[in-house]
């Protein structure tokens, strides 16, 4: 399929995209195209054509431990697809050497994560728009007469937007 990017460095650009014979649902190579076929005008964003329980449609969606453990193992790993898909932008944005959000952390901790997604314009899909992780970790403080405490707070610990969605 081929379309046209609205991304302000790539307006006009035709390129195309495909998938691998072992695709998950999300873009798996962008080419550009000298001769364009057809059209579609869009974006790229964090669009899975594959549905995962929990998270279908508009919304906001919750995500710990508990909830994780109920998922069937397609499912599952269905989640860890979509979770790779929010943690490696969000440490490009950070400027982190790899992700610290996965699923195999969210399963063995008290994190909890929201994800935000909206639906897609094609059928069956739905888009990625950002998410945000929260956990208690431990911090140190100097107190006024001058101790050092050891406290454990709600941190938000990881959060990312789309560029597409960011204001």
């Amino acid at each position: 399929c081929n379309f046209v990017s609205s991304q302000p460095r790539l307006v006009g650009r035709v390129f195309q995209f495909s998938h691998s014979k072992h695709s998950t649902g999300w873009v798996q190579s962008i080419h550009p195209l000298k001769v364009p076929h057809c059209k579609l005008y869009m974006t790229v964003s964090m669009e899975f054509d594959f549905e995962v329980s929990g998270l279908q449609g508009e919304g906001t969606h919750t995500w710990d431990a508990a909830r994780l453990v109920q998922l069937q193992s397609v499912e599952f790993h269905k989640l860890r697809n979509v979770l790779e898909q929010f943690g490696q932008p969000s440490a490009t944005a950070q400027g982190l050497r790899a992700p610290i959000t996965d699923i195999w952390r969210l399963r063995s901790s008290e994190q909890r994560l929201y994800l935000q997604t909206v639906e897609a314009a094609a059928p069956g899909s739905t888009v990625l728009v950002g998410g945000l992780k929260v956990g208690k970790k431990k911090l140190f403080i100097h107190r006024a007469n001058g101790a050092i405490a050891e406290i454990e707070p709600l941190c938000v610990l990881d959060f990312y937007v789309h560029e597409q969605y960011q204001r």
